[in-house]
């Protein structure tokens, strides 16, 4: 995700799907999906161990992300870290994303914005 658009956002699932990658091997062809897809939609099918569902859902919300996190943190690489940690959780235990809220950026934004607060405050105490 170092390459960043004009607007400031990472490079659209780029290095998640490197990342995803590297951990599960290659991920499956993506399937064709319902443009109207919701987010309990898709969170299902990860919950399904469907790799392509997860890239989706980081599709449509890693922009947010990574723009909240780089208000919190000067660091990009942090910042980027941070947004993939959270993408990474969700992989590995989607019950912790339970719809409790009417969008799910409306539970992952809290905890970019929780998680860059701790990153930063543990990177100030800890520079190495």
């Amino acid at each position: 995700m170092a390459n960043s658009d004009t607007d400031g956002g990472p490079d659209a699932g780029s290095a998640f799907r490197r990342a995803t990658a590297a951990v599960q091997g290659t991920p499956e062809p993506a399937q064709s999906v319902p443009a109207a897809e919701g987010d309990e939609e898709i969170i299902g099918r990860i919950a399904s161990g469907d790799l392509t569902a997860l890239t989706e859902l980081y599709d449509r919300y890693c922009r947010p992300a990574y723009s909240l996190a780089r208000r919190i943190c000067d660091d990009e690489v942090l910042a980027e870290t941070v947004v993939l940690d959270v993408f990474t959780t969700l992989w590995q235990n989607p019950a912790r994303c339970v719809r409790a809220h009417s969008a799910y950026s409306c539970w992952l934004l809290p905890i970019i914005h929780h998680r860059v607060v701790v990153a930063v405050r543990h990177q100030q105490h800890d520079p190495h």
